[in-house]
């Protein structure tokens, strides 16, 4: 049977994950600045006082979403040894994402927001993984510095877009092909692409 304390737990979790939507679905047609706490309360189908309840402004809602999607993508990362795994590259791209597939709706919410403008949650995302990938990474597998931040710079960003492109369009191809072919480019670069193609 459930105690008191993780009924509330469970209240407060589900009113939090509902004001992150109504945010999220409201900023794919509405600026950040433009979007009041009653609208979100009332797309989350929730009051004001449950809202400050949870959270002081709208703010302090994204910096919540920001550093929870970080955080799932640094736990996948902390578990995979990238050493290892850059012999099946594609083991990477499957672990990161599984996370979007996990959530799809929200993930594709979040890019269409991204394209109204005022947040940078893409942008926090990718600079948390390529910081992710440099400080895992053993130094010696480049020649130098510039090599490594500029190869590591380089896949992530392409990387990153690559999910954004297929979050707008999703129906045109499966995201295990996206990955198996993100993974393609970025080790085997265009010869792998073409070599397949043959």
């Amino acid at each position: 049977m459930m105690c008191e304390e993780e009924k509330i737990d469970r209240r407060i979790r589900k009113s939090k994950e509902a004001i992150r939507m109504a945010l999220v679905n409201l900023l794919t047609h509405k600026d950040l600045e433009n979007i009041t706490i009653t609208e979100i309360a009332k797309e989350a189908d929730v009051n004001r006082k449950t809202f400050y309840n949870n959270y002081e402004n709208v703010f302090e809602v994204i910096e919540e979403i920001e550093n929870d999607i970080v955080q799932a993508f640094n736990e996948v990362l902390a578990k995979i040894n990238l050493e290892d795994y850059l012999k099946q590259p594609l083991k990477i791209f499957e672990s990161l994402t599984s996370i979007i597939q996990k959530d799809f709706n929200f993930y594709s919410d979040l890019v269409q927001a991204q394209k109204v403008g005022g947040i940078n949650l893409i942008t926090k995302i990718t600079e948390t993984l390529k910081e992710r990938v440099k400080t895992s990474l053993p130094g010696e597998l480049f020649q130098d510095t510039f090599t490594m931040e500029f190869s590591i710079d380089y896949i992530i960003t392409g990387m990153m877009e690559g999910y954004k492109e297929w979050l707008q369009n999703p129906k045109e191809i499966s995201l295990e092909k996206l990955a198996q072919t993100m993974s393609t480019i970025i080790f085997s670069g265009l010869d792998g692409i073409l070599a397949n193609e043959r």
